[in-house]
C-alpha cells in the first residue's frame, strides 16, 4: 500500500467526487502494510491550463510524480496511473533496471491510501516544485496536453534538496537518496562488487547506511596492492591503511583537502570505519561531517566518471 498525505485541498476534492472509498476504509490501513521504500507521499492539486493536475512527493527522497490532467473518470484508475508514471521516472532517471522490476513487482496489487497528516518540510518541497512548473510551463509555453508525465516528473526531481537533522542543515539528490533506499531493500550486496550510485548513501541516511557502506570496500588489500613492489616491503597492509586514513584526515583538518583518487577515498572512509570499531565505546555517531563529507566526495567523483 501506498500512502498518499494530501493537502486539505486535494483531500476535499477527492472526497466531493466520491473518491476515497473503498480505498480509505480502516481495515484496509495498517502500518505493516505501507511499502518500506516508496510508502509515503504528499500530494497536492493544482489548476494550470484551466485543467486539474496531481503533484506528488515522496517523502524520504523528495522525488516528484506529476499526473496531468485529472478528471472524476481519470481518478478511477489512479492507482495505476500513479504506479506507470512512476516506474516510467525511474527508468528516465537511469535506476538499475533490476531494481525497478523488483518494485514494480513488490507493488503489484497496490493501491494509493489518503490522509490529511502532512509534514511541513515534505509540504514545502511540494510547494516549491508547484512553482518550478509552474514557472516552467509558463515560460517555455508549453502545452501540458503534449507534456510527457515521467519526462516532467524527472525533470522536477533532478535538482537538489535540503532539510535538517539535529539541527544540521543537510543538502542531497533525490535520485540518490531513492536510489540508495532501492539498492538497500533489493540488491546491496552487490555494492560490495561494484560501485553503483545506488550504492552510495546521502547525507540525510542513516549512521547504520554509513557503516554499512564503508564495508563494501576493501582498505586492507587496496593498501597491499599500492605497496606491493615498493622498497618498503616491511610495511603490513594495517600500518599502511593507518598511515594513509591518519594523513588524509590531518590534510582535511589543515587545508580542507580530501584525496583525489576515488578509490583512496573509498580506502580512508574504510579506515574510519575500522578505527571507529575498535576505538568506539559505541555511544557515537560514525557519522560525522567528516565521514559526510568523504561519502560527499565519492558520490561526486564518482558522478564525474572517476569510477571502477
Amino acid at each position: 500500500m501506498i500512502c498518499i498525505h494530501a493537502t486539505k485541498k486535494l483531500f476535499a476534492y477527492l472526497d466531493s467526487l466520491d473518491q476515497l472509498n473503498p480505498l480509505n476504509s480502516p481495515e484496509r490501513r495498517s502500518p505493516n502494510r505501507v511499502h518500506p521504500v516508496v510508502g509515503n507521499w504528499h500530494a497536492d492539486l493544482m489548476t494550470l491550463q484551466r485543467k486539474k493536475h496531481l503533484i506528488f512527493c515522496h517523502d524520504d527522497s523528495r522525488a516528484i510524480v506529476i499526473i496531468t490532467n485529472v478528471t472524476k473518470a481519470s481518478l478511477k484508475t489512479l492507482s495505476d496511473q500513479f504506479m506507470d508514471v512512476l516506474m516510467n521516472s525511474l527508468l528516465t532517471l537511469e535506476i538499475e533496471t533490476n531494481l525497478i522490476e523488483s518494485l514494480a513487482e513488490s507493488l503489484r496489487g497496490s493501491t494509493l491510501y489518503f490522509d490529511t497528516e502532512t509534514n511541513r518540510s515534505v509540504q514545502g518541497t511540494l510547494r516549491l516544485r508547484k512553482q518550478d512548473f509552474e514557472h516552467w510551463v509558463e515560460y517555455d509555453q508549453a502545452n501540458i496536453n503534449e507534456l510527457s508525465e515521467a519526462r516532467v516528473s524527472c525533470f522536477l526531481t533532478h535538482r537538489p534538496c535540503s532539510t535538517k537533522q539535529t539541527g544540521q542543515s543537510l543538502s542531497f539528490w533525490p535520485v540518490s537518496v531513492l536510489g540508495f533506499n532501492l539498492k538497500r531493500e533489493y540488491d546491496y550486496g552487490s555494492c560490495s562488487r561494484a560501485l553503483t550510485l545506488g550504492c552510495i548513501p546521502s547525507s540525510v541516511h542513516r549512521d547504520a547506511d554509513f557503516l554499512e557502506f564503508a564495508q563494501t570496500f576493501d582498505g586492507y588489500g587496496f593498501v597491499a596492492q599500492s605497496i606491493s613492489g615498493k622498497r618498503d616491503t616491511e610495511q603490513s597492509p594495517l600500518d599502511g591503511l593507518q598511515k594513509l586514513g591518519k594523513t588524509a584526515r590531518a590534510e582535511y583538518k589543515k587545508n580542507w583537502k580530501l584525496p583525489k583518487d576515488l578509490n583512496t577515498l573509498r580506502a580512508v572512509l574504510f579506515y574510519e570505519y575500522r578505527n571507529d570499531h575498535f576505538t568506539s565505546m559505541g555511544d557515537s555517531p560514525f557519522k560525522t561531517p567528516y565521514i559526510i563529507k568523504l561519502v560527499n566526495e565519492i558520490h561526486r567523483r564518482f558522478r564525474h566518471g572517476d569510477g571502477v
